[in-house]
């Protein structure tokens, strides 16, 4: 129908080199902090939920577009702060989360993102820190931060923050 539609003189969306979504999107992933509880020491904004309470622990991953409700918004100054409750000590290899960048909707990637660790929720270590200074020049984007080694931990904070007078989306918080 498209070479049709072009003839008439439609200017139609070549799918020929449409990609789909994001490899991440349609798998699934198992990981030690799935369906565990988590703790938003900063609400998430109303206006993007995703999947509410169960979004960074539900195993899905974002597509391309914040309004798949896979991506959870922060709008607080751009500021994210959840603890994730393994009901039980155990090893941890890595920890990462996935941000997202769409510069022209006021999304930026974090600034500031502090990983943290504890065995009994009341004294946290930290892990990994990392950010960058806002790039407006990558209009959109995704990067993950990332611990990678060997610890043990009951609780994971993760904490994240923009700088910016805008929003933090992430999708998932993954413990290995």
């Amino acid at each position: 129908e498209l070479p049709i539609m072009r003839q008439k003189g439609y200017n139609v969306f070549d799918l020929e080199h449409e990609v789909g979504n994001r490899k991440e999107y349609d798998t699934p992933i198992e990981h030690l902090g799935l369906h565990k509880k988590v703790t938003y020491n900063i609400p998430y904004g109303a206006q993007y939920p995703a999947n509410g309470e169960a979004t960074l622990t539900d195993g899905l991953q974002g597509g391309w577009t914040y309004i798949d409700k896979r991506w959870q918004g922060f709008i607080a100054e751009g500021r994210m702060d959840v603890t994730i409750d393994l009901e039980k000590v155990q090893d941890i290899h890595s920890i990462q989360a996935s941000f997202m960048q769409t510069e022209g909707a006021w999304i930026f990637y974090p600034t500031a993102v502090d990983i943290q660790v504890s065995e009994d929720g009341e004294h946290f270590t930290s892990l990994y820190t990392g950010g960058q200074p806002v790039d407006r020049s990558e209009s959109y984007g995704f990067k993950t931060h990332r611990w990678d080694g060997s610890t043990k931990a009951r609780y994971i904070r993760y904490k994240a923050d923009c700088n910016e007078n805008g929003w933090l989306f992430v999708d998932e918080v993954i413990i290995q």
